[in-house]
């Protein structure tokens, strides 16, 4: 397994990125819990492309995209989160992506104040966090789900 790094995202990725964001398995627990549009992923790639909220995440060997993960703001909350393309699932990715970009964000960020909202039927989420010692704090629902709020070590 090639390790993730952070790079920056390019017009070459938009054919990934679209993979990414138009498949329902990977949009199951996150945005508006379905694939985007042609339209709204578009949207999604642009405003992502000029405004980077979150790291970009490629293989080290052969530069492919990963998927993203960091912070952005949700409803005035930095809003911790990772996804990747299916693809590369189930293959450490997800963990070391998370392990690097909290090591670069608490520079900047104070994770006291950082949510991570993981949904209650998102399995694979609930293990890393278990994986990675976070610490569930509160029962949450938001307009899609119930899940648990965790705060990162």
């Amino acid at each position: 397994m090639s390790n993730p790094i952070i790079s920056k995202l390019t017009s070459n990725d938009k054919q990934n990125v679209f993979d990414l964001i138009q498949n329902n398995k990977v949009m199951n627990f996150l945005g508006p819990r379905r694939a985007l549009t042609d339209d709204e992923a578009l949207n999604w790639f642009k405003k992502e492309f000029n405004e980077q909220s979150r790291f970009t995440f490629r293989t080290a060997d052969t530069l492919e995209l990963i998927g993203f993960c960091g912070i952005s703001e949700v409803d005035r909350v930095d809003d911790f989160a990772y996804f990747l393309r299916e693809k590369f699932w189930g293959k450490g990715f997800a963990t070391q992506m998370c392990q690097i970009a909290i090591k670069r964000l608490k520079q900047n960020f104070d994770f006291d104040e950082v949510r991570v909202f993981i949904a209650d039927d998102n399995i694979g989420s609930l293990k890393l966090a278990n994986k990675l010692n976070w610490i569930p704090i509160q029962k949450d629902i938001n307009e899609f789900e119930t899940g648990t709020v965790f705060h990162i070590r």
